[in-house]
């Protein structure tokens, strides 16, 4: 027989008992005031800047086959004038949609090309993961070698290392 093993602390509850933490639902519990942002900024007030917008459309992903497809379609959706604006912890030129083209047409390389070649801009801000360094420093390089765009933009493609670096 299969049962639980009595010990001081355990807890039978299904969790129906229990008070739930709610997250944290308020604006300000998330962004930067403008006396937060004015700090960062020595002093000097960032007055053309909302410290946050209401009524955004957010997209909500539970697997990463919902967010490439997305991302996919939204990239190859682009035209003249639209910047593409990424912030990263890695990237890889992996194919965004494996099981529908075997990364022939769907490759971060091929995507970002056509982002150029549709007169779009391109520019990518990405930690500079020591834990990743090759990886990234392949994908910059192949990036910022794409051509540029019919407006003369070219993609942009920088770590940043502004944070602190620990190595255990």
């Amino acid at each position: 027989m299969c049962d639980y093993i009595e010990r001081s602390g355990l807890d039978l509850s299904d969790g129906s008992d229990l008070e739930v933490d709610q997250p944290l639902l308020t604006p300000t519990d998330w962004f930067l005031t403008a006396e937060e942002i004015t700090t960062s900024r020595g002093g000097s007030p960032r007055t053309d800047l909302s410290t946050f917008t209401t009524g955004n459309d957010v997209d909500t992903y539970t697997v990463t086959k919902e967010f490439f497809d997305a991302a996919f379609t939204d990239l190859s959706n682009t035209k003249k004038g639209d910047r593409v604006m990424l912030a990263g912890w890695g990237t890889n030129l992996i194919p965004f949609q494996p099981d529908v083209d075997n990364g022939e047409k769907s490759q971060l390389h091929d995507v970002v090309a056509g982002v150029m070649q549709r007169g779009g801009s391109f520019h990518a801000l990405v930690w500079a993961n020591l834990l990743e360094t090759k990886t990234n420093v392949n994908v910059r390089d192949d990036i910022n070698d794409i051509d540029a765009s019919p407006t003369g933009e070219k993609p942009l493609f920088l770590f940043d290392d502004r944070g602190l670096v620990i190595i255990l």
